[in-house]
């Protein structure tokens, strides 16, 4: 049986993916489980594999239990003929007309496993020639139909027995294999000093921030600096929001998602993210051309100008008909690019990702000055297995974490404490580097006496200040709804 957290999980990645098919539709979803015959979204995601209308299906609202098995029917029949889903591919059609948790993963998961191998394929084919890249459109929708090579057809050269063993590579390729390999391969894009990393292994690996750090930057470069960001659930979670604004779609998913590692999801939510990539990459490099163009387009014409109307020597008529040329050979490549592509659209979406990898190094720069992070506890557990399930770093406060206590507390001389300033907005404490001259040390704040053990109760400071309290031990049992506070950056 599938578990709470595991299921927290699936909602979460499938909808991510099914949101990136979804986007040309218009039309997103916080729960592809639930909304699985509701409105359009079956018909729409059912399109955005098959690249044309499903002309018998529409809206499935209010339709009857057996209306949504005929429905079923007809999903699975156009995909099993598109070659979409495995002509041999096994379903319950009762469980799938009522929307039963399992059936419903399994179906989406076998549209994942087909979205890895084509992304696959993707992924060598456009990155492996720069031509191309600029040159035909990417697009994860309705390949079959669209009469598109089934494979490698940008190599120059290539013996039928390389393509055969290809081909059959990819009909053998495991989902984990597949995404793996693809993630190596945008790794070796990143060649800065930030990428000096652990390989990447397995699915496991990605909760890892250098790892993920690291594949963020190699699709969207220098967006963020691995060094002075701990190991930690929000680093991790800065990077899940900035792969979601690249994917242009909301999501939920969250380190603790990575942590716990359902691997279908996790596989269905990263393909997803680099089948966005694809597409992002796809733009800068033709916004980039484009842009080359024109610059070299005004340097050439300006060269021309230069150059007398009436010459007579021969190197100065040849250098004449070189520019002339290459101005017309800049001009019809421009046409076709502008022709092929919406150039203003691409512009447009780089500029807001630019304008958002800004605002993230605000806040990332924010966080290391206000050094902490408050998470609320979900549910009543120990410290210890807070950290483990919420991906929580306590290094730079050497394995302590802090609470917000609701009841009076017993303070040693040497026990720290944090407070929260509700009026400045900024935290205040005696150990993190942070200081400032016009600034009273904590317990100053709180008037408690320095050198000795003394009673601390919050609620009268509730008006000015938070207080957390450094917990005597990680197995202390913190109730659902406590703050719990934990350092994340040097002042």
């Amino acid at each position: 049986p599938i578990l709470p957290m595991q299921q927290h999980t699936r909602i979460s990645c499938f909808s991510a993916w099914a949101n990136v098919r979804l986007l040309p539709y218009g039309i997103q979803t916080t729960n592809i489980y639930k909304d699985f015959f509701k409105g359009f979204f079956l018909k729409y995601l059912t399109e955005s594999f098959l690249g044309h209308e499903l002309r018998k299906l529409n809206c499935c609202d209010g339709l009857t239990e057996q209306q949504k098995k005929t429905r079923s029917e007809w999903v699975v029949k156009a995909l099993r003929e598109s070659n979409i889903l495995p002509v041999d591919f096994v379903y319950d059609i009762s469980k799938m007309a009522i929307c039963e948790f399992d059936e419903i993963s399994w179906f989406l998961w076998n549209l994942v496993q087909y979205d890895i191998k084509e992304t696959w394929e993707d992924t060598r084919e456009y990155l492996g020639n720069a031509n191309k890249f600029i040159v035909e459109p990417y697009s994860f929708s309705g390949k079959k139909e669209n009469g598109r090579e089934s494979m490698l057809s940008y190599e120059k050269v290539i013996t039928q027995d390389k393509k055969r063993k290809l081909l059959e590579k990819k009909r053998k390729l495991k989902p984990e294999e597949g995404l793996i390999e693809i993630i190596r391969t945008y790794l070796t894009l990143d060649t800065s000093d930030e990428a000096r990393c652990p390989p990447i292994q397995d699915l496991f690996d990605l909760a890892d921030t250098r790892i993920l750090l690291r594949l963020v930057n190699a699709i969207y470069p220098h967006s963020l600096t691995p060094e002075v960001l701990l190991n930690d659930r929000w680093t991790v979670n800065i990077a899940l929001g900035l792969l979601g604004d690249m994917m242009e779609v909301q999501h939920s998913v969250d380190s603790e998602d990575l942590v716990h590692c359902d691997s279908m999801a996790i596989l269905a939510f990263f393909c997803a993210v680099l089948m966005a990539a694809l597409a992002y990459r796809q733009a800068v490099a033709i916004v980039d051309r484009t842009n080359a163009i024109k610059d070299d387009l005004v340097m050439n014409t300006r060269a021309l100008e230069n150059l007398p109307n009436i010459v007579q020597d021969l190197e100065t008529i040849r250098e004449k008909k070189d520019l002339t040329l290459k101005i017309e050979s800049l001009a019809e490549e421009l046409a076709m690019l502008e022709g092929t592509h919406n150039i203003s659209r691409l512009s447009e979406k780089i500029k807001k990702l630019r304008s958002l990898q800004e605002e993230i190094n605000d806040q990332i720069s924010q966080k290391i000055k206000d050094r902490f992070e408050v998470v609320t506890v979900p549910r009543s557990t120990t410290i210890n297995n807070l950290v483990k399930f919420m991906y929580i770093n306590l290094n730079l406060t050497t394995g302590t974490a802090f609470y917000a206590a609701q009841g009076k507390e017993l303070v040693s001389q040497d026990r720290k404490i944090v407070l929260y300033d509700i009026q400045e907005k900024c935290y205040i404490d005696d150990f993190s580097g942070y200081s400032d001259a016009g600034t009273l040390g904590v317990r100053q704040l709180l008037d408690i006496p320095v050198n000795v053990t003394t009673e601390v109760k919050p609620e009268q400071y509730q008006e000015r200040y938070i207080i957390f309290f450094e917990s005597p031990s990680r197995n202390k049992l913190l109730k659902a709804g406590t703050l719990m506070l934990y350092q994340v950056g040097n002042h």
